[in-house]
């Protein structure tokens, strides 16, 4: 809603990109803020005034990056290095993974420290769900968080064909 809001100020031209984040699905979907501001329409109730959003074909994997102690009682204040300067990707060697921030928040001196215990959500992409596993986790262990843990099985039983993928 901030984004509408911003959008009504005349903040139309950012030429950014917006992450979506839905619920606790973790299905993420890159809109061009400039081209398709009109889209987040559906938050206002005039879905109908708008064309179908178009998903690209490739595969995505979200791997969240947690805080020391959690889910018990999260260290907040750590350091996190390894992401771009403007904190929205991460290099994965071979490709870019999509950083979402959730437990995030900039110290008195403008360092970008962990403020919860789902810290970050790294998300790699690519044609097949095994590229896209891979660039996730080549990004997390790029990220730098002390005491941060993450899991290390996500999309490996849908890769070895234990669990079918929709679509």
């Amino acid at each position: 809603l901030k984004l509408l809001e911003a959008a009504r100020d005349g903040a139309r031209q950012h030429a950014g990109d917006l992450r979506l984040r839905l619920g606790e699905s973790r299905r993420i979907g890159r809109l061009n803020v400039e081209d398709d501001i009109d889209r987040l329409a559906a938050a206002t109730g005039r879905l109908i005034d708008v064309d179908p959003l178009r998903w690209r074909d490739n595969a995505a994997v979200t791997v969240v990056v947690a805080a020391e102690n959690y889910p018990a009682a999260p260290r907040t204040g750590d350091p996190i290095d390894g992401l771009t300067d403007e904190g929205d990707t991460v290099d994965a060697g071979e490709g870019t993974a999509y950083v979402l921030h959730a437990g995030t928040a900039l110290d008195d001196d403008g360092v970008l420290v962990s403020a919860g215990g789902r810290v970050l959500s790294v998300v790699g992409t690519g044609p097949t769900l095994e590229q896209a596993r891979h660039r996730a986790y080549a990004a997390v262990g790029r990220i730098e968080l002390a005491g941060s843990h993450h899991r290390t099985d996500i999309a490996r039983r849908a890769i070895d064909g234990e669990v079918s993928v929709p679509g």
